[in-house]
């Protein structure tokens, strides 16, 4: 049986000649992925990307995610008054709208009524429309600091290892509670999927944060030491722009220092896709942590001077921010932005519906190119995750108004679909969808 390092090894030997020069752009919806140039791709569900800017939606919505405001759960997904008369009958994770780890409080109401009003544009717990670093990184720390950090566990290898922890068993433990994981389907690599572990302090929460959180394995000295990461930034491939937790300490790090000299030193850090759990066909430590494969982007930082190179990139990591409209969904009155709700259910089976507004001055261009009140010829269009156009769902839209389509998947495999709200001349908003059999 390999062990997990020689396992890495043989993973980044595959791939010794691959350097960026080697990479394609592809560009999907809004979205960059980097496309490797050679045969094959390692591992069996070749329709699968690995988004971190996004949240993952496993077990709950961007709205029924920590904070996201839909407290009555209702299945069209949206946030209304309704949901503010809940706060008092049934506070959960989801009306601490704060982030505070405080539920249903006066502040809550205030920041909850302000959305409903047309104050603000979105909640802080909204990761996909939270427009600044500042913002993902105060609700980031909030999330994992606060709330779902691990609580007390017995760090030791030799003990049993369906109640002890070594550093995998917290990255883990972080990648539960944040990013969630679903017995529905396959993994990434085609496997079936392996149920939580019940020592895991964050199995009650499993997925309740909703954040594109990452596993890290920082090797130092041949010594592999397992953290968490999150993308806060917009480059997946500029260092600085992940913010690095350390799960034993509850702390955010500079992961190239020495944690006690403070200087810089020599790491491989490896930021990992939460998808499954080992099957190594033992009981122990190793056995019970995530899965350390796909690794999105490998990092390498130098002794000394802490500057850091890329020595991988995955060929399905996307590499930019993808669009999101910034709008109020809950206006009673026709709204002055395009508005692209997220498919229900989601991830779906058969058949999910999607929800869009048209506004009333579309800031957008007619058919004939120049400014009009209306922007003809409207359409929704789905594709799948090489860019191929599928199907168009509406079309020739010239009125403001909310519409409401259904699309049927029945005839195409499982995997990601992207749907696009665009005219001739604009792509108004993109979102992604998970079609599951």
């Amino acid at each position: 049986m390999f062990s997990q390092g020689v396992i890495r090894n043989l993973y980044i030997l595959l791939h010794s000649g691959y350097n960026m020069k080697g990479l394609t752009k592809l560009l999907v919806d809004g979205a960059i992925i980097a496309s490797a140039i050679f045969p094959g791709k390692l591992g069996a569900q070749d329709n699968q990307i690995i988004d971190p800017f996004s949240t993952p939606n496993r077990i709950y919505t961007e709205y029924t995610g920590h904070g996201g405001g839909n407290i009555n759960q209702d299945e069209e997904d949206i946030i209304d008054w309704d949901d503010y008369d809940a706060m008092e009958t049934m506070p959960s994770h989801i009306s601490d709208i704060d982030g505070d780890g405080f539920p249903s409080t006066d502040n809550d109401k205030k920041i909850l009524a302000d959305y409903l009003n047309g104050i603000i544009a979105y909640l802080p717990g909204h990761w996909n429309r939270l427009q600044t670093r500042q913002e993902r990184e105060d609700w980031a720390k909030k999330e994992i600091i606060n709330i779902y950090k691990v609580d007390h566990r017995i760090w030791d290898e030799n003990s049993d290892p369906l109640l002890s922890y070594v550093s995998g068993n917290y990255k883990t433990d972080i990648c539960i509670g944040l990013v969630g994981h679903i017995l529905e389907g396959l993994d990434y690599f085609g496997d079936p999927k392996i149920p939580i572990f019940d020592k895991y302090s964050n199995k009650e929460n499993n997925g309740k944060g909703n954040l594109p959180v990452f596993g890290v394995q920082r090797v130092r000295d041949y010594l592999g030491h397992g953290m968490n990461a999150i993308l806060v930034g917009d480059n997946p491939l500029e260092f600085t722009d992940w913010l690095f937790y350390e799960p034993q300490t509850n702390k955010f790090v500079d992961i190239r220092k020495n944690e006690v000299s403070g200087e810089f030193v020599e790491n491989e850090i490896y930021i990992e896709f939460f998808h499954n759990f080992y099957d190594l066909g033992q009981v122990g430590q190793n056995d019970t942590q995530m899965r350390a494969f796909p690794r999105p982007v490998i990092f390498d930082t130098e002794e000394g001077t802490g500057n850091v190179t890329v020595r991988w990139v995955d060929p399905m990591t996307v590499l930019t921010r993808p669009t999101v409209a910034i709008e109020d969904e809950n206006n009673t009155n026709i709204s002055d932005k395009y508005v692209l709700k997220q498919n229900f259910p989601n991830p779906f089976n058969s058949s999910t519906t999607i929800h869009f507004d048209i506004p009333l001055n579309p800031p957008s261009k007619g058919d004939n190119g120049v400014e009009t009140l209306h922007a003809t010829s409207l359409q929704l269009v789905i594709y799948d995750i090489s860019g191929k156009e599928l199907a168009t769902l509406a079309e020739n839209i010239s009125k403001s108004g909310s519409y409401k389509v259904e699309w049927n998947a029945s005839g195409y495999p499982s995997g990601i679909y992207f749907y696009q709200l665009q005219s001739n001349y604009d792509v108004m908003a993109t979102r992604k969808m998970l079609y599951l059999k």
